[in-house]
């Protein structure tokens, strides 16, 4: 139990803090120079999946743990509640004032975290209008467009430069057919059909469908099939969609050449499905923003920013998450982690 002067010092602390939380924003935080994480204090088991392993000073509960957005830490099987596992506990040091400190900066997270959803939400339904009217009047004369381009190599009588000219106007034209079709998706999303499939066959078909692609950019790819994971309740087409977004983005990192692991692995709760290529990475600052709609880091003409957010919000229909781990240089690796029958959410 605080004695008085403790209170008084614990008070004046907490009343400071919130007077800068409402003059300065949801960034103010209480400063604990303690603060531990699980590699520091237990053997990771994941180390090559996990963001938080070889940094310091990030609190693990808010990244991985229940203060987190999705969770997905190793140990959340047997922590329900961060606040009473080991490494919060190392980190708060039997010390009240830090322990009402580190309460009030999981506040400020959650309020942080709130804001940002509500400011992406609005965000979207606007940008939903507008990408169905945006869609809507490109599509009509991407018809007309290409269907007089087809005339024209028809009446060319063989000619090979108007061939080759009208080549590269139809491939122009099926890139804006894949960012218009992205726009639709945002604004009027497919109804899921789920079934009880296996993974693999849809993986390895959408893997067969890029390998000419791949192979022309001297990339190898590989698969590394649990022969234990046969069944899922999967939309086929929506994870049709995210593991081409992917696989994609994998190709776009290495045009240089390198590889692509496609692994899948059954689970206690379900599976695992595994993107590990050996490309350029993302940068640790943009690692956050990857699937926010409309934001790339590709070169003017290839990347859209739509892929990674219409892959999370179809793996999410799904009960299940996707998390990123990279380094510039040294490639990313993708992580889907579904469960073996997802909660309803529209059965999907």
């Amino acid at each position: 139990m605080m004695d008085s002067q403790k209170i008084a010092e614990v008070n004046e602390k907490l009343a400071s803090l919130m007077k800068k939380a409402f003059a300065g924003g949801t960034d103010v935080r209480f400063e604990n120079r303690n603060v531990k994480t699980c590699w520091m204090m237990t053997e990771c088991p994941k180390t090559e999946h996990c963001p938080l392993h070889g940094r310091e000073n990030v609190r693990c509960w808010q990244i991985l743990g229940t203060f987190s957005e999705e969770g997905g830490c190793c140990r959340l099987a047997e922590v329900l509640d961060c606040r009473q596992c080991e490494v919060y506990q190392a980190s708060v040091t039997n010390d009240p004032m830090t322990e009402i400190g580190e309460t009030f900066n999981n506040m400020m997270h959650l309020i942080e975290r709130t804001q940002s959803r509500m400011v992406e939400m609005e965000r979207l339904v606007t940008t939903g209008k507008l990408a169905a009217s945006i869609a809507h009047d490109v599509n009509n004369p991407l018809f007309g467009i290409s269907n007089y381009v087809d005339l024209i190599v028809t009446r060319s009588g063989g000619d090979a430069k108007t061939a080759e000219y009208c080549g590269v106007i139809k491939e122009a034209l099926k890139q804006i057919r894949q960012v218009t079709r992205g726009l639709l998706e945002i604004a009027q999303p497919r109804a899921p059909q789920p079934a009880d499939i296996d993974p693999r066959v849809i993986l390895d078909k959408t893997l067969t469908l890029i390998e000419p692609r791949a192979a022309k950019f001297h990339i190898l790819i590989r698969r590394e099939y649990d022969p234990a994971l046969v069944s899922l309740r999967l939309d086929r087409e929506g994870m049709t969609e995210v593991f081409l977004n992917l696989i994609i983005n994998a190709l776009d990192s290495m045009p240089d050449g390198g590889e692509l692991t496609a692994i899948t692995k059954l689970t206690t709760g379900g599976a695992e499905i595994i993107f590990q290529d050996t490309g350029h990475g993302i940068a640790e600052a943009d690692l956050p923003r990857i699937y926010e709609l409309f934001f790339s880091k590709k070169k003017k003409g290839i990347g859209t920013g739509i892929g990674l957010y219409t892959a999370r919000r179809i793996v999410e229909n799904h009960g299940g998450r996707i998390h990123a781990a990279s380094k510039i240089g040294e490639g990313s690796v993708f992580t889907i982690t579904l469960p073996s029958r997802p909660a309803s959410r529209g059965d999907a």
